[in-house]
């Protein structure tokens, strides 16, 4: 029996944010470009100092893409993201892709 696997590299699989995203954007500006493609799902992580004190355990943020554009340094949502995620001199936010792509073949006549 043979089995083949085959995939799709996609680089990075995260980078940080190029500018701060506010709550209500529907896209986020990056500092790499990335191959990333509509569909695929990301992490916007939390950027606030101390999660305790809001009532929620975090503040990231899960998104599908809807388009990337720029070159690949900008990634449209498919709904707005409901925090502001920071960006500044002293730290950013980090985008991950957490989507992949792998296809597995066997031969026709293995089980």
């Amino acid at each position: 029996p043979i089995l083949d696997i085959f995939g799709r590299r996609f680089y990075p699989t995260w980078t940080r944010l190029a500018r701060k995203a506010r709550a209500g954007d529907d896209r986020v500006y990056l500092q790499q470009k990335v191959n990333w493609h509509p569909g695929q799902e990301v992490v916007v992580t939390t950027t606030i100092w101390d999660d305790t004190d809001v009532g929620t355990p975090n503040q990231n943020e899960v998104r599908t893409i809807k388009a990337v554009g720029d070159g690949g340094t900008v990634v449209q949502f498919d709904r707005p993201l409901e925090y502001t995620h920071y960006a500044g001199t002293e730290y950013q936010g980090e985008v991950a892709l957490l989507s992949r792509h792998v296809n597995l073949e066997g031969e026709p006549d293995s089980e």
